[in-house]
């Protein structure tokens, strides 16, 4: 799913929960009274239900939808937020779930209107922007039940098709815009050192005892051991690393001076291709690590970066057009926000003093 229209994805998922859930209530509502059923035996009425959002003066969300829509994804997340943070995090998805919900329901309207319907090409980009290999994998990874997927799968396909036709610009456009980041960012032709590595982390509390320390140093060392005599490191990392890294046999990715800490950068760069390290502690605890990789720092000139800014202005002109279409479908709607409090106190991140990582080029944002 292309990163540009990719948004859409959790807005299409929550109002395919909507569907769901209303169908269920369907299902679950007593069937009308029958001449012959006594009125003192008539099932009591459904409670009505709390409305959140009305969408051209139609009832459109309810306050259980959007509760079950946060529960299913705080669910899928389980063990990936800390507990104390849960409230939190479920204020955080309500704040933008009832816009998202409102302007997802008109954008599948818009779908339905057009004739269109998902192809398994379709599914196929859906799947691989959320890292499954199937429907059933992607309910799993993201708690969003088939028919979520099925109406967000749809609903990015209305919001891309809005892209088609965009054409690169003429090379005179993309080389004006190299000056441009040249002159505003002299730098930018400079490319630091950097290295592509994997590693295997025994975790270690700050507060750990002596023993604690020794112990996960004796772990590290055999893992080490294991690791030289030939055993796969990527395996070692998926099975015994308490680094989220492990998932991916603890690859970390392309990576410059100074984005990591100073023990783990200092060994990281030191190292020689295809060796596995010494263990190096960290605050974090300890560390084996396997460089895979190294890119020797150069300077670019405008042939290196053509077809990345090129590139750029596509995604540019992509997100426009996008832009441009929902703001049009949004600006043609009446949507009204019943529910008290639809948004929250945004949560402020704690101040650091770290430096920020270097941003520039890519290429050059």
């Amino acid at each position: 799913m292309n990163n540009v229209f990719a948004r859409f994805f959790f807005a299409a998922a929550a109002v395919a929960a909507t569907s769901a859930i209303s169908e269920e209530s369907a299902a679950q509502t007593p069937a009308p009274e029958s001449a012959e059923t006594p009125a003192a035996e008539a099932a009591e009425p459904a409670p009505k239900r709390a409305v959140a959002v009305r969408v051209n003066g139609e009832d459109a969300i309810y306050e259980d939808e959007i509760s079950a829509v946060i529960d299913s994804v705080i669910a899928a997340r389980q063990g990936q937020i800390p507990p104390d943070y849960v409230e939190t995090a479920r204020k955080q998805m309500r704040r933008g779930l009832m816009e998202q919900m409102a302007l997802t329901s008109l954008l599948l309207r818009e779908a339905e209107a057009a004739g269109m319907s998902a192809t398994d090409a379709d599914y196929a980009e859906f799947l691989s922007a959320v890292g499954a290999t199937n429907v059933a994998d992607a309910s799993r990874i993201t708690g969003m039940p088939v028919k979520m997927i099925d109406e967000s799968v749809l609903v990015n396909k209305l919001v891309s098709s809005k892209t088609n036709g965009i054409a690169a610009p003429a090379e005179e456009v993309v080389r004006a815009r190299f000056d441009e980041i040249v002159a505003a960012h002299p730098d930018a032709t400079n490319v630091p050192e950097r290295v592509k590595a994997s590693h295997i982390l025994v975790k270690v509390d700050p507060g750990a005892s002596e023993e604690e320390l020794a112990a996960a140093k004796a772990k590290i060392d055999a893992l080490r051991e294991r690791a030289l005599a030939g055993e796969d490191f990527a395996a070692l990392a998926r099975e015994n690393s308490d680094c989220p890294s492990s998932a991916r046999g603890g690859d970390l990715g392309e990576f410059g001076h100074g984005q990591m800490v100073k023990e783990f950068d200092e060994a990281a760069f030191s190292q020689e291709i295809g060796k596995v390290g010494e263990v190096v502690k960290t605050q974090f605890g300890y560390h084996v690590i396997l460089v895979t990789d190294k890119q020797e720092a150069k300077t670019v000139g405008f042939d290196d970066v053509r077809d990345e800014l090129t590139r750029s202005f596509v995604q540019e002109a992509a997100r426009k057009a996008i832009s441009d279409f929902v703001d049009s479908v949004r600006s043609s709607a009446k949507i009204e926000y019943v529910g008290d409090a639809v948004y929250s106190e945004p949560v402020s991140a704690e101040p650091t003093d770290e430096p920020p990582p270097r941003r520039l080029p890519e290429w050059a944002e």
